[in-house]
């Protein structure tokens, strides 16, 4: 017997087939004792071979501990026992010695025989004669009634049966009711508590799969379970401690690990009182952590083990099962594992709960032993190229958490796997094992992509490169193959799951670790365009060199451009023939209808996939008829199944997880599908059409199969019409595809979710809410490919009725009904959007969006210009909400300019004397008069909030717009100035105004102005201040320009109108503006200033905590006296990749390092007590080394504090 059978054995509990001794038989006293101990095992109906394990002692409480016999047993002697005649017939047995654990014990198996009953000849002392003995549960009795007449069953036809009042072996039960720990299935563990001194094998509990646990222990992390498990589970897993209010669920391989009862060392989370006490903290909490795993984890298959001992805790217990019956429906197996059965085994059987006696060693036992061949079955290092060529080891715990959202392609990456190209060349996605092989072919615009990149990769800038290609043209393979091809010399990996800032973070660690540039591989298919945007600006920002190569799907062909590709489907001549050579090769038979596909430069179907699909596929002689022979004979749930399918891929490029068809197949949906069953009674090899992405994750091969199965499925193969036809099924079938996505659960699948929003809602991966774009009349492919208007309503109607919660598909319910002119119905929709969702800045956008399409609509409909402008100022004030909501999305600034220069715009009638004959009138609207003003103010915000970066096409095309308003600048200055001298006017907005159109003169460069200019602006901004304390926008530009300025004021005196700013509004730039000007104070020797200035900077950072921008340095020390010390980042040119380019105007600033935590992390202390962070790796200092040594540096000023740029030591 082997050592893992043994410890298997020995982990399980007593049973009637298994029997534990603590000592051997003493043979001369006990002979009868041992023989009816083997005539019970051996009459026992049972199906596998019991054992008598001796010399370990086994109790109900502790399970089974190994103590050594004092003596070994001899098989001799045991078989003499039964003497000749003693027994008929006798039994066979063996008996084996062993040593383990340096201990002796010994193990008598005996094997299934069919020739008993066994049964003594005569009464002896403890047997009688013609008795049947046999284990009942752990005891030995005789047998009676049904038990005898199921041991003679047995005996004959060998049907083991299942005693009364009995079950079957412990851990075979338990097993079974977790599905043995299958792959596909989401496991939870919830327990009360573990003493970390627990003498089980607690480890073995960190090696299942745990997607969550919910601990009931406030002191788990100090002497309960994770205190235990820790550092078991963080081999393969990422703990995520979650207390109450915390709902995010990271990705896998994240457990999700909350404190039921809070936690100790968070006190205003713990409820360690009663039940009631404790409903009153955690009824809601534990209801909404459940609901949050169950969208996460749904439609996945889940199984529950409760582990509990504390009978106190019982209705604790009652309520965590009806809770997550509550949140996961039937996809739910609650499993409640307990050695206290009649504590507990009655809550589990009232919920409909499966509850399993076994003691906490046994389960540990069992466990270990059942992972003990796979804990150590992938051992592979993570291993990384570096900017210095040397490879980099990435520690196990951080390529866990790295892995969470990225695949990282290493070193040992593509070293294993199927050799056979036939998966990927029918239409799987392709390996590394097939890259490393080069199962690919390339294709013309392979190299110079790749050149693209390096050339890229050497700028150490943060970049994005667009590689656009048409459904089904191997976009994505030419994406891996060029990261394969970079991987060994670059750190190469795969976006697998984006949240973007902590995202960002984990990028940002990779090039950490290896000081290098990064190329990142996104596809379009698996992340939107918003969760891109929002990744790139933080990488931005944090300044960490990567190229994003961003693989988007088009059904449109787009212009190559700068560092813009386009892929066609259809292949050159030249890749036309790599495709024919290399798939000749390797089906030299199909030679000829390769080279006639070859052939033919204007075919459509010369592309990649029909080179495999006539290479590699079966009977293929036409696609149409390759699809209906393996369709036709489908029946309507499969041909239904495979139209989901096919409308997943085609129009979201998704696959689908099988178990999502456990209701339309009529399974259980907590039990793991088996997709090749499904389709097991039909001959059709339907299943040639489909490929698994990975385990339980379906799509089709290519999206021409998935064109061809959904016309065939809505319309008829010989309808001639067939082509225009289908698209009027679409409404309706996309009715049932979202009806199938929602299911009947109480929880919907956010996987299933994110499912809907790619097919009904994204175009080409993009939600257009939010963005300029929801102006345009584009929606999703599929809406679009619906021939009806009334069509395309119902379908988005139908949307919000299936998730009536969804705040988006309302909103893009409401942008489809404003496109069409129903402005009434589009604003509820979108207000009821608001209402689900009230700090989506995205629906105020949308909102704001609307209205901006009601006012061009009400104008060209001969509105009055007071209807028209209270629909401006409505939109006006959503655009603003949405701002206030995210301040560093561009869209929230330019939407709102584009509808004020367009209402200046229709107010003149498109004149060139637009200032003068309308916005200079006294007569005039405020607001009207008052547009242009707030225009250049926005436009303005923009530029300080990008500064530094090319301006974007939206911005150009306003700033082109605002100068054909100006025209003339002098004369559009005379208006201004003529309405300036009215004394019915308010003046503020007519000098701020002024102000603009100098500016404007002078292409919005302040160093550009002339000293009659700046002193102009001066006066007329500190005129308005002197009237008005509150204006913010003046005070803004005051700051700007008195550095200008010939006399500019004394800090002193601007920190006075700063700090009253800051009292009266609490504006973020306020308190950042402060705390620079004290720091400014602080450097010339103001010990009062640093102090000062460690306020103001505690609340900038507590007002820019949720901004990407935190970190960006927008003023920096420069070689100017005062307020003239600052420069504006926009004076400093384009980012290099290290630095910015201009660098003439600053100062260096000297100091000594004061710390340094890591690479990534340090402090410098500069004069006056001002300690700025800067970058040790960018530096080249080291930590234990250079600590205190002096250095120079150039100093900027982000919301989240001084930070130093370009380190140098001053001996160096």
């Amino acid at each position: 017997m082997k050592e893992f059978e043994l410890r298997q054995i020995i982990s399980r509990a007593e049973s009637e087939s298994l029997d534990f001794k603590a000592e051997g038989y003493d043979l001369k006293g006990s002979r009868n004792a041992f023989v009816k101990d083997v005539l019970a095992m051996a009459n026992t109906p049972r199906d596998v071979t019991a054992y008598i394990v001796f010399g370990v002692r086994w109790t109900p409480e502790s399970g089974s501990t190994v103590v050594g016999m004092s003596c070994q047993l001899d098989d001799v002697e045991l078989q003499d026992a039964f003497g000749n005649g003693r027994v008929q017939p006798n039994p066979r047995f063996v008996y084996t010695p062993i040593e383990f654990d340096g201990k002796q014990i010994g193990i008598l198996e005996i094997p299934v025989e069919k020739d008993g009953p066994y049964t003594p000849v005569k009464d002896y002392d403890g047997l009688q004669a013609g008795v049947v003995y046999y284990r009942r549960g752990t005891q030995n009795d005789r047998a009676v009634g049904s038990e005898l007449r199921r041991i003679w069953t047995w005996f004959q036809n060998g049907d083991v049966g299942i005693p009364e009042g009995q079950s079957e072996d412990t851990w075979l039960r338990f097993f079974d009711a977790v599905h043995h720990f299958e792959y596909g299935t989401k496991y939870l563990l919830a327990l009360d508590y573990v003493s970390s001194i627990a003498s089980a094998p607690v480890h073995a509990l960190g090696i299942p799969p745990w997607r969550a646990v919910i601990d009931f222990d406030p002191k788990s992390d100090i002497s309960g379970f994770l205190s235990c498990i820790g550092g078991s589970i963080s081999r393969h897993r990422v703990i995520h401690r979650v207390v109450r209010g915390e709902y995010r669920v990271q990705p896998e391989p994240g457990t999700h690990w909350f404190f039921a009862r809070g936690l100790y060392g968070r006190s205003e989370t713990l409820a360690v009182g009663n039940h009631r006490d404790w409903l009153k903290s955690y009824k809601r909490e534990i209801s909404i952590q459940l609901d949050r795993l169950a969208r996460d984890i749904s439609p996945s298959p889940v199984v529950a083990m409760l582990l509990w001992s504390n009978p106190t805790l019982s209705n604790h217990l009652r309520t965590l099962i009806e809770e997550l019956y509550g949140a996961f429906g039937d996809t739910v197996e609650v499993v409640v594992v307990s050695i206290d059965a009649p504590s507990f085994e009655s809550i589990a059987e009232d919920a409909g709960a499966t509850f399993v006696k076994m003691s906490f060693r046994c389960l540990c036992n069992g466990i270990a032993v059942h992972y003990a061949d796979q804990q150590n079955a992938n051992d592979d290092r993570c291993v990384l190229p570096s900017l210095s060529g040397a490879p980099i080891e990435v520690d196990a715990s951080d390529f866990l958490w790295l892995s969470e959202d990225l695949e990282l392609v290493h070193r040992n990456s593509g070293l294993k796997g199927n050799d056979d190209p036939a998966n990927f060349r029918r239409g799987a996605e392709v390996s590394w094992r097939n890259l490393h092989l080069r199962h690919d072919c390339d294709r013309d615009c392979t190299q110079l992509l790749r050149r693209q990149i390096e050339a890229d990769l050497q700028r150490r800038q943060t970049i994005r490169i667009n590689l656009y290609h048409l459904p089904g043209s191997g976009g994505s393979t030419v994406g891996r193959r060029v990261a394969w091809d970079l991987h060994g010399s670059i750190p190469v990996c795969i976006l697998k799951s984006c949240s973007p800032q902590d995202t960002a973070e984990r990028i940002s660690k990779i090039a950490a670790l290896t000081e290098s540039s990064i190329l990142v591989i996104v596809d379009g298919g698996q992340h939107s365009e918003r969760e891109i945007d929002d990744l790139y600006e933080f990488l931005k920002a944090n300044h960490t060199p990567v190229v994003l190569l961003q693989v988007l799907r088009r059904f449109q062909s787009q212009k190559p451009g700068n560092r813009q590709f386009w892929l066609d489907s259809q292949l050159t001549d030249a890749e036309a023939d790599r495709f024919r050579d290399a798939y000749g090769k390797e089906v030299p038979f199909k030679k000829v209808q390769l080279n006639e596909l070859a052939r033919h430069r204007n075919n459509p179907q010369r592309n990649a996939f029909f080179f495999g699909l006539t290479a590699f596929g079966k009977d293929f002689r036409g696609l149409e008829l390759y699809v209906d022979r393996r369709i036709g004979s489908l029946t309507e749930k499969q041909q239904r199944i495979l139209v989901y399918i096919a409308m997943a891929h085609y129009y979201g490029q998704q696959s689908v997880p099988v178990q999502a068809f456990a209701r339309l197949l009529g399974l259980p949906q907590s039990k793991t599908i088996d997709f090749h069953a499904a389709f097991a009674d039909n001959k059709s090899p339907a299943l040639d059409l489909l490929v698994e992405m990975e385990p339980g994750e379906w799509r089709t091969a290519h999206h021409l199969i998935a064109l061809e199965i959904m016309q065939q499925v809505m319309v008829p193969i010989d309808n001639q019409q067939r082509d225009a036809v289908w698209r009027q099924a679409l409404s309706t079938r996309g009715k049932d595809f979202a009806d199938f996505c929602r299911g009947d659960e109480r929880t919907s699948s956010d996987r299933l979710l994110e499912l809907v929003r790619r097919v009904f809602v994204y175009r080409d991966n993009i939600e257009v809410l939010g963005t300029e774009r929801a102006a345009q009349r584009r929606f999703a492919q599929l809406v679009e490919d619906i021939p009806s208007s009334n069509g395309k309503i119902d379908l988005l109607r139908h949307l919000t009725t299936c998730f009536p919660l969804e705040a988006h598909f309302h909103a893009h319910l409401g942008r489809f009904l404003g496109l069409n002119g129903e402005y009434d119905e589009a604003l509820k929709c979108i207000d009821f959007a608001i209402s689900l969702q009230s700090s989506d800045h995205i629906l105020h956008h949308m909102r704001g969006m609307v209205l901006r399409q009601k006012l061009k609509a009400d104008w060209d409909a001969g509105a009055t210009v007071a209807q028209i402008v209270e629909t401006a100022k409505d939109a006006s004030e959503s655009f603003e909400i949405a701002r206030n909501l995210r301040s560093d999305m561009e869209h929230g600034y330019i939407s709102e300019v584009q509808m004020l220069i367009d209402l200046v715009d229709r107010a003149g009638n498109h004149r060139q004397d637009v200032i003068r004959e309308v916005l200079a009138r006294p007569e005039t609207n405020p607001f009207l008069k008052q547009a242009l003003e707030r225009a250049e103010d926005l436009l303005d915000q923009v530029q300080h909030l990008f500064a530094g970066e090319d301006p974007s096409k939206y911005v150009l095309e306003c700033r082109a717009r605002l100068q054909r308003i100006y025209g003339n600048y002098q004369t559009a200055l005379q208006a201004w100035d003529s309405l300036l001298s009215r004394p019915e006017v308010a003046k503020s907005a007519v000098r701020r105004q002024l102000v603009w159109t100098i500016l404007r003169r002078r292409d919005g460069v302040w160093e550009k102005l002339t000293d009659k200019e700046t002193d102009r602006i001066r006066t007329l901004l500190e005129d308005n201040l002197e009237e008005d304390v509150y204006d913010t926008t003046s005070l803004r530009l005051w700051l700007r320009v008195i550095r200008q300025s010939h006399t500019p004021p004394s800090l002193d005196s601007i920190i006075e109108k700063v700090s009253y700013w800051k009292v009266n509004t609490g504006a973020l730039d306020a308190a950042y503006y402060l705390y620079v000007l004290h720091t400014l104070r602080a450097l010339k020797g103001s010990n009062q200033g640093a102090a000062d200035a460690e306020r103001a900077l505690e609340e900038c950072r507590m007002l820019a905590r949720f901004r990407r921008d935190r970190t960006r340095s927008f003023e920096w020390v420069g070689r100017g006296d005062g307020v003239a010390t600052l420069i504006h980042q926009s004076q400093l040119g384009e980012w290099d990749g290290d630095f910015w380019e201009l660098t003439n105007s600053l100062d260096r600033i000297n100091g000594r390092i004061a710390s340094i935590d890591g690479p990534q992390k340090g402090l410098i202390e500069l004069d006056g007590g001002v300690f700025a962070f800067f970058v040790p790796a960018r530096a080249g200092v080291l930590f234990g080394k250079d600590e205190n040594v002096p250095i120079t540096c150039f100093l900027g000023f982000s919301y989240d504090g001084p930070r130093a740029w370009g380190v140098q030591r001053i001996d160096a």
